[in-house]
């Protein structure tokens, strides 16, 4: 999970990740190296609280504090918020004192003499030493950001191009943050207006990873319990591995003007991903129209229940062929399936809409789950997801959870069974569950996937959520 080690390959090394706890092994790393350094925090979260003797279970609560354990940070400089007036001053540094708490006052004591609480404007005046590492956690913009948190966002870039550390780690701490769209736009923003010569790289979080903490669990319990606000089709927030998979296209295309490049495993995975064959057609088909789609499919459901048929598309191309698109429409709560269907490929962009209405209506009479109850919406909520074509897969982990549906095809029968990304999404599933489900789904038990008799597929896909309570 950890990043790799620092490379030489620029003055600075900039790292971005989703968890703060990934700045851990690059600042020991370097502090290791250079000996102790200054830390400056610029982070609305202090991240210093203290592990007992003996736990060495590291999270990104607790980070800056092992360092400071360790003596590889002499001291933290925390930027807390643009502007710290009383009483917020007041009260971070209370919340500090309340961390401390529960350990030995002599301990307590050296915690809060290694930390100066500052707000930006002060902290600009200051004399920084040379020896001091920089890293950004954007849930700093959400509170106290000043006038204009995007603003806030061009300041800390254009200060730290000008005092050219040599190593800077940014987090997009998605759990902290209030609004996707927001986070996305302040990452997109440091990486434009950070102007410096420097080597870019990812750390990524797993797929399928446990929260780190009951913050962090509510915050995914809140983005599944409202997929409409926090997983838009144009930015979303997703655990781990899957924030990546699916980060905008803005987003994207300002870390690859950085030349970024992989600082763990996955991070190359998803990488490769945002260049992978295939995605840019699929989002082209899906650019600006999938909240359209999604009213589409809820309007469809009261037509249906309203006694409204619809026919089905015809199939105009092979799922495989570059130009072929694919659909589902799923109704669901944030803990149950109500309702299925799908055209795994076959479509062309003009077939979608018909595509979805069909799917609709069927969907609300999918044995599987039992009828839909005419007209109760309360809680349910419209999933529609677009797939691109289908590649064929050189093993059966050979794809992002979350990201590309996967198919698989019977070789004896030639039966096909398809799960689509957003059931990965919602369920934080790793690869091996995913495919367990979709082997399960086959008839095939949930081992069924490792047979020798099985084709697979993947296929890049869009997604999209509308609440039926609207």
């Amino acid at each position: 999970m950890f990043p790799l080690l620092l490379s030489s390959c620029s003055k600075i090394e900039v790292h971005v990740h989703d968890r703060h706890l990934f700045s851990y092994p690059l600042v020991k790393s370097y502090a290791e190296k250079q000996g102790p350094v200054t830390l400056v925090l610029i982070d609305y979260h202090h991240d210093i609280l203290p592990l007992a003797p003996g736990n060495d279970v590291l999270a990104s609560y607790s980070w800056v504090g092992r360092l400071l354990q360790e003596k590889l940070v002499s001291s933290v400089l925390w930027i807390s918020g643009r502007n710290l007036e009383l009483p917020n001053r007041d009260a971070r540094m209370a919340w500090l004192c309340r961390s401390l708490s529960h350990t030995d006052p002599e301990t307590e004591a050296f915690f809060k003499s290694k930390v100066v609480l500052c707000d930006w404007p002060e902290f600009c005046r200051m004399e920084i030493p040379e020896n001091s590492v920089v890293t950004v956690d954007l849930d700093v913009c959400t509170k106290n950001p000043g006038p204009d948190p995007d603003v806030f966002v061009e300041e800390i870039a254009e200060w730290i191009s000008s005092f050219k550390p040599e190593l800077l780690t940014i987090c997009l701490s998605a759990a902290y943050q209030n609004d996707s769209e927001d986070a996305w736009r302040w990452l997109s923003s440091f990486a434009d207006g950070f102007t410096a010569e420097s080597t870019w790289f990812l750390e990524c979080g797993d797929f399928g990873e446990a929260p780190e903490s009951l913050e962090e669990t509510a915050a995914w319990n809140l983005w599944r319990e409202n997929p409409d606000i926090f997983s838009c089709s144009a930015c979303a927030f997703y655990p781990g591995g899957a924030l990546w998979a699916n980060a905008p296209l803005e987003a994207r295309n300002a870390l690859f003007k950085k030349k970024i490049r992989a600082g763990n495993g996955e991070a190359g995975l998803v990488i490769e991903s945002w260049a992978e064959e295939g995605r840019a057609e699929t989002e082209r088909a899906a650019n600006g129209k999938m909240p359209l789609y999604v009213k589409m499919a809820s309007e469809s459901l009261s037509a249906s229940w309203r006694g409204e048929k619809f026919p089905s598309p015809e199939i105009s191309v092979d799922f495989q062929n570059e130009k072929s698109l694919g659909v589902a429409v799923r109704f669901h709560s944030p803990w149950s399936d109500k309702g299925c269907l799908a055209f795994y490929g076959g479509l062309r962009e003009e077939d979608i809409p018909a595509a979805i209405s069909y799917c609709a209506e069927q969907a609300s009479k999918d044995p599987r789950y039992g009828e839909m109850q005419s007209g109760v919406v309360e809680g349910l909520f419209a999933n529609v997801c677009l797939f691109g074509a289908w590649k064929k897969m050189d093993n059966p982990t050979d794809f992002l959870p979350g990201y590309h549906s996967i198919l698989i095809e019977e070789t004896l029968s030639g039966n096909r069974t398809l799960l689509q990304s957003a059931i990965a999404l919602e369920r934080n599933y790793d690869r091996e569950t995913f495919l367990s489900h979709l082997s399960s789904k086959a008839g095939l038990g949930s081992d069924g996937w490792k047979s020798q008799n099985l084709v697979f597929y993947k296929s890049p896909t869009v997604t999209a959520y509308k609440s039926l309570s609207d």
